[in-house]
Formats: C-alpha cells, structure tokens, sequence
C-alpha cells in the first residue's frame, strides 16, 4: 500500500519598515523564543512579559540587527536595515491561515511536503548556577564555554536540539515544471530534550 506523503500550506507577510519593538508587539501566542544577534552577543532568549529575557545577557531590542522568533504555530524574522533609523524588514512564516493588521500578504505556497529535522546545541549540559532563573538549563564546551538556554530539565551531560521543518516543495520556473524539487522554506519550531542521550553523540551544532 502506497502511503502518501503529508501536504501541507504555509502562509507568508511581510511588514517594512518596522521597528524590531513594534514587531515583537504583533506577536501571539505562548512559548516565543528567539534566536538574536547583536554587536556584542549571540543567543537564545525568551520573549516574555514584552521583554527579551536572558541569564546571560541583557538584551535590549534597539541593539539587536537578526532575529528569529519562533514558537510552534509560526516563525518571525527580523532584519535590521543599514539606514541605522532602527527599522528593518521583518517576515511571519506560519500554517495557519491568519489576519495580521499592518502586515502585507506574500502569498503562499501549497501542496507543501514538510520534512521534520533537527540542530544539535552546541555544548553539554553542565551543574547549574544556583542563581540560574527557573526555566534554564546550561550547557558548556570548549569553545564558547558556558551559556544558558530557555528550557529546563536538561542533564549533566546531556544535549538539546533545536527542531525545525523544512518545506518541500517545486519552484517556480522550468525546474519545477519539470517535475523537481526543492527546500523552499525553513521554519524554527522549538528546543526539546531527546529522552536518552550521551556526549558522544554527534549532530549539527548551532
């Protein structure tokens, strides 16, 4: 019996110019992390309470110039301009068809093959710092030494992925009419602790 592959849609906007703070106002929904950039650091951080919350790191939205917010329904992206007026071009990725005041439709692609992956964290969970925020877990390796992220529960030695979904799916063009296809899209869905791990195994570190 032939098991047909799961279809799915994913709907895009976009809004520009727009601030990084007038976009994080926009969003809906629990469990928002976000993986930001900035002159001086680069991390996860929680948006909660319309703040970016880190251990490691205060993190204010004027100094950050990348992001990408993520929870499970849908995907922010963010990217300042060079103008240096704070304002950038931002983008939400999500299945959910939705109406979003002040964002402009980019249309959306149908008949989608979404294919599930993961990131491995870089560094192995490590004690705590008793000072830690409830919520975090620690990980540490060699090269970037210690940092913090937005889930709980990770053990001493143990790893932490960082899931996504691709989009599979035919381009525009020749090649898609030829029948090919391609990874149109990528979208960030959550971290998760895999039941059983060790540090020998190995991933993709990000």
């Amino acid at each position: 019996m032939t098991i047909e592959p799961i279809r799915t849609t994913l709907y895009r906007h976009c809004r520009t110019p727009v601030t990084l703070t007038d976009v994080l106002a926009t969003l809906n929904g629990e469990g928002w992390i976000g993986l930001v950039y900035t002159p001086n650091w680069a991390g996860l951080v929680r948006y909660i309470d319309a703040q970016l919350d880190s251990p490691d790191y205060k993190v204010e939205p004027d100094q950050v110039f990348e992001a990408r917010f993520f929870n499970k329904e849908q995907e922010l992206r963010w990217l300042r301009h060079l103008t240096g007026d704070r304002t950038g071009d931002a983008v939400c990725l999500t299945e959910k068809k939705q109406a979003l005041p002040d964002w402009k439709p980019m249309g959306s692609w149908t008949d989608l093959e979404p294919l599930e992956g993961q990131y491995l964290i870089a560094g192995w969970g490590c004690p705590l710092d008793p000072l830690l925020k409830k919520g975090w877990s620690q990980v540490t390796n060699a090269s970037i030494g210690t940092r913090s992220i937005p889930i709980a529960g990770l053990k001493v030695n143990g790893c932490c992925y960082l899931h996504y979904r691709e989009y599979l799916g035919r381009p525009v063009g020749n090649a898609g009419n030829d029948g090919n296809c391609v990874v149109l899209e990528e979208r960030l869905i959550g971290l998760a602790i895999p039941k059983t791990t060790t540090n020998n195994e190995k991933g993709v570190n990000t």
